[in-house]
């Protein structure tokens, strides 16, 4: 989009009286017309006033000097703004997002961006990392393997449906906050009170169907206030928002909670103010935001999802068969797919309720991949174990609290 001519004659001469130069850095002068985007040009570059006269002759530049006027200049630029607005919102754009798409113009605008300063900047992340331990998810093959979550980072839990995959980000999520970190945990399939069940499940020692009846005895229902006490305990880092479904409602969560971890269960559930022609367009837009917002506001985000029901009939759960990935596996930095083990020969590691669940990392931007990891599920209490290498069996639930 080019600015008009009088519009540009305006712009240039504020700049040219030294003006409003915060502003130049922000109107590239490709969007200024023939011959005005030349003086701009010169002017973005570092150009001294007597060359800018001496290149384009005396009579244009002070032509230019005398269009500019305050009032003139907000007109301009305001008239600018707006058309370069409405270029960035999609047609039939509802006003919720129209509000998303003006909010991020304006962030843009008065936070231009700077070039980073290499060997300075590199030097103060280098500290930080010294300073700061990436959290750990408890589960030791997996940490052995990414060395932690570290803030910035998108990961994606990948499973087919029931096998364990929201308990599994449960288990990291309450592994994080016991260091001492700010977790926030988006049930989107389940209340508020049916992630406490679980909560709880890791901790007591009576059956699941006692708590979800309410049929405790009494020495239970005493161990329960106990459990809630120290759920209560972790309530000012581990914190639980129930149906956050609107992208843009979570994105200004991150904003304002600034978390170390964000776990959104599940990608499917998340609804955007923008509508799409296919599911994969919309998955799309998701995760990129996603890896944005957590770039942008140095928190790590944790996705699970659904893989597609052909990962079932092939018996071998690989990347390609995430849920219409679309650039899932492109914006994730680390992907974990969980499957239940098609090799498990019955043997009920301790406990009939447990299973082998075989992790895989398949995607770890920082590191190596590996698949073939063997974990003990324990259903009744929704917990995860590592099944030490070389060993086909354990003792069953390791309580790990």
């Amino acid at each position: 989009m080019l600015i008009g001519k009088e519009h540009a004659a305006v712009i240039l001469g504020a700049w040219l009286q030294g003006e409003h130069l915060e502003d130049n850095k922000l109107i590239p002068y490709q969007s200024f017309p023939e011959p005005y985007d030349a003086v701009a040009k010169d002017f973005q570059n570092g150009a001294k006033l007597d060359a800018i006269v001496k290149r384009h002759g005396a009579k244009f530049i002070v032509e230019i000097n005398q269009s500019y006027s305050p009032v003139l200049y907000q007109t301009s630029v305001g008239s600018y703004l707006t058309e370069r607005m409405h270029e960035t919102i999609p047609p039939h754009a509802s006003p919720s997002e129209v509000k998303a798409h003006a909010d991020k113009f304006a962030r843009y605008w008065t936070d231009a961006p700077e070039p980073v300063p290499l060997a300075e900047n590199y030097l103060k992340a280098y500290d930080e990392r010294s300073k700061t331990e990436p959290a750990q998810t408890g589960i030791n093959a997996l940490d052995g393997i990414t060395n932690g979550i570290y803030p910035g980072q998108l990961t994606v839990v990948g499973a087919r449906p029931s096998t364990g995959k929201s308990a599994f980000c449960l288990q990291v999520a309450l592994h994080v906050a016991r260091q001492g970190k700010k977790v926030l945990f988006l049930p989107l399939e389940m209340t508020a009170a049916e992630t406490i069940d679980r909560v709880i499940m890791r901790v007591a020692h009576f059956d699941y169907k006692d708590l979800i009846r309410g049929r405790l005895e009494r020495d239970q229902y005493a161990e329960l206030a106990k459990v809630l006490d120290w759920v209560e305990d972790m309530s000012d880092r581990f914190k639980i928002y129930e149906n956050v479904r609107e992208l843009e409602a979570t994105e200004e969560l991150i904003r304002r909670e600034r978390p170390d971890l964000i776990v959104i269960d599940q990608l499917s559930q998340i609804r955007t103010a923008q509508q799409f022609g296919t599911t994969r367009e919309r998955y799309t837009d998701i995760t990129r935001r996603l890896k944005a917002i957590a770039l942008e506001e140095n928190t790590a985000v944790w996705l699970p999802c659904q893989m597609n029901r052909e990962s079932s009939k092939t018996g071998t759960v690989t990347i390609d068969y995430l849920k219409e990935s679309g650039s899932i596996e492109e914006d994730a930095d680390v992907v974990i797919i969980l499957a239940n083990d098609k090799n498990d020969d019955g043997r009920t590691f301790g406990d009939k309720a447990s299973r082998v669940v075989t992790m895989q990392v398949a995607k770890n931007r920082q590191g190596a991949t590996r698949d073939g990891i063997e974990l003990n599920f324990y259903a009744p209490r929704f917990t995860f174990t590592s099944i030490q290498s070389g060993l086909k069996e354990t003792t069953g639930y390791e309580e790990d609290f």
